[in-house]
């Protein structure tokens, strides 16, 4: 069967502004070099310059592993269009503000249980369950059960 080509009309993408890219590339890298970003991704330096002044455009894997170094959703890198991090939750969708006195109080929690359980882990990995931790609290309004919580510390722990 032979590929039908479409174009961007047809399937609703908007057309490729690659000084948009550039500009979205640049401000996603905050400040990494094309250096250190050659060693997260495998992407040669010579072509993030290019990507950064516009004279090229990734591919498709290339613009997942840039979207996945940044931090950032591959939609809003390629397009503009959503927020620029990826991990980002609103306070509407969470449907309340940040408790601050509650984020403390699951942060406290959550490093004592690390501490005694998985003090191997990296701080990244400790920030990623007191995140979720406390998501789960502002979701559900309620703290979590200990049991829930060793299980997520476990399964952050392979991750």
């Amino acid at each position: 069967m032979t590929r039908q080509p479409s174009t961007a009309t047809e399937v609703n993408v908007p057309d490729w502004n690659i000084d948009a890219f550039s500009e979205r590339l640049r401000q996603a890298l905050n400040g990494k070099t094309p250096y250190s970003l050659e060693r997260e991704t495998g992407i040669a330096q010579s072509l993030i310059r290019k990507y950064l002044s516009g004279k090229s455009v990734p591919g498709t894997d290339k613009l997942v592993a840039l979207s996945a170094a940044a931090n950032v959703s591959v939609t809003w890198l390629a397009t503009g269009e959503r927020e620029a991090n990826a991990d980002t939750v609103s306070h509407q969708e969470l449907g309340r503000e940040v408790d601050l006195s509650s984020l403390e109080e699951v942060t406290m929690k959550v490093l004592q249980l690390l501490d005694e359980r998985r003090p191997d882990l990296s701080p990244k990995a400790c920030a990623r369950i007191v995140r979720l931790v406390y998501e789960f609290y502002l979701r559900q309004g309620e703290p979590m059960d200990e049991a829930s919580l060793n299980n997520v510390i476990e399964l952050a722990a392979f991750r």
